[in-house]
């Protein structure tokens, strides 16, 4: 099997949302969530991608060259923040979306697009970069990288003004 690894463009936005309804469907299936509204998902998406690829969301893709087929993917969101005691440029990433075709797993794609995506940040000068897991093996993955399991996470969604 021959897979390239590359930085995605404008012209990937398409196979970007097709992953990302594939990891939406894995999360739904596995949390018994149903999803709202697909194509307004797929319209939000899309301007959010034209409007931050490559400025502040960076994507990896594995594409099986045989069947020329994006197979995988991960991205990681840089922005600053107020410089704090973690971070004291104020430069943080956030690795989201990473997922794998199911018949492409366990092939070391995921842990090559986690290395592209570590390298980017490093790149961009992050000094803190987190990611959000429950999938034991991602887990697994993610501490063979060093990321250490932090509960401090509070959240709250905010559903007003959603279409």
């Amino acid at each position: 099997m021959d897979i390239k690894y590359r930085l995605a463009n404008q012209k990937d936005i398409d196979s970007l949302i097709n992953l990302r309804l594939k990891l939406d469907e894995y999360i739904c299936k596995r949390d018994g969530i149903v999803t709202q509204s697909t194509s307004i998902l797929k319209e939000n998406m899309k301007k959010v991608l034209q409007k931050e690829l490559n400025k502040s969301m960076y994507f990896f893709l594995a594409i099986d060259t045989k069947h020329d087929q994006v197979v995988a993917g991960g991205c990681i969101i840089i922005h600053t923040m107020l410089p704090g005691v973690y971070f004291i440029n104020g430069i943080k990433g956030y690795i989201t979306g990473v997922y794998t075709d199911e018949n492409y797993r366990k092939l070391g794609i995921q842990r090559q697009i986690i290395s592209m995506l570590l390298e980017l940040g490093r790149e961009r000068k992050c000094q803190r970069i987190e990611l959000d897991a429950i999938n034991p093996h991602a887990i697994s993955l993610y501490r063979s990288f060093g990321f250490q399991k932090a509960n401090n996470k509070f959240i709250i969604d905010i559903k007003e003004g959603i279409e």
